[in-house]
């Protein structure tokens, strides 16, 4: 099955290759013909999902364990393309931050399991 959703594959300076899914939100929802892979706005300043550290572009689109996107774009870090991968690094840390303070909020609140 297959899902359109806008992502990118990258190379950062390491030499290694990332993959970032950017943030959407639907539109036109009260429309009967609505449709939940078409009807989306992208907000390409963020990620929703991300993978970093890959030897391979293939291997980080291959991180991705949803629904096939329909393709990837692809930005190797070059001269003119460094700065846009600079970029999708920030975001990418960014989104790991966020998702580290609230795997933090969340061990804070939840209580503990305890088996007998």
């Amino acid at each position: 099955m297959s899902t359109n959703r806008e992502n990118v594959t990258w190379q950062s300076k390491d030499g290694t290759w990332s993959n970032g899914h950017f943030e959407f939100y639907n539109v036109n929802e009260d429309d009967p013909d609505w449709d939940f892979e078409w009807d989306v706005e992208y907000d390409t300043s963020r990620f929703h999902w991300v993978s970093t550290g890959h030897a391979t572009p293939e291997a980080a689109e291959d991180a991705w364990r949803g629904s096939n996107p329909g393709g990837s774009i692809r930005v190797e870090r070059k001269r003119g393309s460094a700065k846009e991968c600079d970029g999708y690094d920030q975001m990418a840390a960014a989104l790991k931050k966020q998702e580290a303070k609230r795997e933090a909020e969340y061990r804070k609140t939840r209580r503990p399991v305890y088996t007998y």
